[in-house]
């Protein structure tokens, strides 16, 4: 699942119904980023914790 597949439907730039398109793909952008960089700190804290227990 890419990032590009769930914005399909939200225009760049948003459209003349919806001026405000380009603010959803700034949010979804940022949320993007926040869950990602969640994943990848859990991540980083389990293979410390692995590392610590096994060598511990």
């Amino acid at each position: 699942m890419s990032a590009s597949e769930s914005w399909s439907s939200v225009p760049a730039e948003g459209s003349p119904q919806s001026p405000t398109g380009g603010a959803y793909k700034v949010i979804g952008t940022g949320l993007t980023v926040v869950v990602v960089g969640g994943l990848a700190w859990g991540l980083t804290l389990t293979v410390i914790r692995a590392v610590a227990i096994f060598t511990g």
